[in-house]
């Protein structure tokens, strides 16, 4: 009996340090078949803007890490990130092809978009790069001072967003229902054609990420009236000022993508260790020294999230009360 347990714990400590031994060996075989390589970053939308700007700033650093890889931004723009996320999903899952697109997505795959060809669940997914508040943006010269404003029978306020479909789409009529509003959403406007849009006086408002807004606020040609995370100071948060039980359920999911931001993934199967590999590659990337420094430069933030974490984030995302998707689904209705 001593002889069989003595074989039995050398069979399970042998198992043990050949499971502990083998990650190595897989790591190092993962980050051979990248050698000599082409990998591709799809970027949902056109050039300029923040989606664009946070692929290119990891991609100039990644490639230092990956010097025997060649990798490239393949811009994919249209309809508010779905084409560009469909092209992702349908990708050969080898590892080579990568890409980011707007959280706004997460809003068109419950209601269950036309034009969808992706599950977001199923993505494999390398991590996120940072947090960026959902904020609602308006010019300067368009003279709108505060949501009584928004709200004058008399004006009506053009938004500037992506597709039908995508983040900012859906988020300009979530705001718009929450608060009541008086608007007229507009679509079409990739990566940075919405903020060209409100400064030539084509469009007053848009909703869009804190950083990309500030741009704009910095330059002293915009005003952010509403935020949705509490981050910045003096701007005050929809969630503290929704009244009805339909914008609390609006408000939550905002400050819900607030924290989902600037995400990157791969087609679904992905081989694992190739997975891990980009994962690994990813985080140390967004912790080098070269990196942060560009990014403080360009007044961009750095929040990392591991794949693992935004997994579990993406799915909780997903899985959302019968009352929300029911709110959400009336709320395509009106815009399709």
């Amino acid at each position: 009996m001593r002889r069989q347990a003595w074989m039995v714990g050398l069979l399970a400590a042998g198992l043990i340090f050949s499971a502990f031994s083998g990650s190595p060996a897989r790591a190092s075989e993962a980050s051979d078949f990248y050698k000599g390589k082409t990998l591709t970053w799809i970027v949902s939308t056109g050039p300029g803007g923040g989606h664009d700007f946070y692929a290119r700033l990891i991609v100039k650093h990644m490639a230092k890490l990956m010097p025997e890889t060649t990798i490239f931004v393949k811009n994919v723009p249209g309809a508010g990130h779905i084409v560009g996320a469909n092209t992702l999903y349908a990708s050969k899952p080898d590892g080579l092809t990568i890409g980011s697109f707007s959280t706004g997505l997460v809003y068109a795959q419950i209601v269950q978009m036309n034009g969808i060809q992706f599950d977001l669940a199923k993505m494999s997914w390398i991590g996120k790069a940072a947090s960026d508040s959902r904020v609602l943006l308006v010019t300067n010269r368009s003279g709108i001072k505060s949501l009584a404003d928004m709200r004058d029978p008399k004006r009506q306020i053009l938004f500037a967003t992506s597709g039908i479909g995508g983040g900012s789409n859906i988020e300009s009529h979530m705001v718009t229902r929450a608060f009541g509003l008086n608007t007229k959403i507009l679509t079409g406007y990739a990566g940075n054609e919405g903020t060209m849009s409100m400064l030539r006086g084509e469009t007053q408002a848009t909703m869009d990420g804190a950083e990309t807004s500030l741009q704009l606020v910095h330059q002293g040609q915009g005003k952010l009236l509403l935020q949705f995370g509490k981050e910045l100071p003096d701007v005050p948060d929809g969630a503290d000022l929704a009244e009805t039980e339909d914008a609390k359920k609006i408000t939550s999911l905002l400050v819900a993508q607030s924290v989902l931001a600037r995400i990157a993934a791969g087609p679904p199967g992905v081989p694992a260790d190739r997975l891990a590999y980009l994962r690994e590659i990813y985080l140390k990337t967004l912790a080098s020294p070269e990196l942060l420094e560009d990014a403080k430069k360009a007044k961009r933030t750095i929040k990392p999230m591991s794949g693992e974490e935004v997994t579990v984030a993406i799915q909780r995302a997903m899985n959302q009360p019968e009352d929300v998707v029911n709110l959400l689904k009336g709320l395509v209705t009106t815009i399709e």
